[in-house]
């Protein structure tokens, strides 16, 4: 199986000591037609080494995850950044609104096609987490609803934009 990447956005919790509370898996369809079961995922592997990366670049290492929970509304992970400038200066743009997206790379393990609204969905079903990255462009549409119902997009251009 190739790897995949889905994509969500975040909110800041804790910046005292540079943590962050995001959510990193939705129910949703994503725009890539896909559709991550949060019950599906596997972590065993991914705590032996919890990374959190900048931009999917495993030489980019900006801290790691500390907790991880399934919920209703996906999975809520959150990460503690490093004190390097790199992880720093991400931290600061998430912090300040910039960046508000994460972006998972996993490996499906099951998955089947089935139709809603009538378009073909590929649900991942079952899939093993490799890792968890900052990124800057959102796969996932619903997580943009989310941050708006959060109250965490302040611009009111912005939210006027997204309708």
């Amino acid at each position: 199986m190739e790897k995949m990447e889905q994509v969500l956005v975040s909110e800041i919790r804790g910046s005292e000591n540079k943590t962050l509370q995001c959510y990193i898996v939705t129910a949703g369809i994503n725009r890539g037609g896909r559709k991550i079961d949060p019950h599906g995922g596997k972590f065993e592997d991914y705590f032996k080494s919890p990374v959190v990366l900048a931009f999917h670049d495993d030489t980019k290492v900006i801290g790691r995850c500390i907790d991880l929970s399934v919920e209703t509304g996906g999975i809520l992970a959150t990460f503690e950044f490093n004190h390097t400038q790199l992880a720093s200066d991400i931290f600061r743009l998430y912090k300040e609104g910039f960046l508000t997206s994460w972006s998972i790379g996993f490996l499906p393990l099951e998955m089947k096609s089935e139709k809603e609204g009538g378009k073909e969905v590929i649900h991942i079903t079952s899939w093993l987490l490799l890792e968890v990255s900052a990124v800057s462009v959102p796969m996932d549409a619903d997580a943009v609803t989310v941050a708006i119902g959060q109250g965490l997009i302040k611009d009111e251009l912005l939210l006027q934009s997204l309708g």
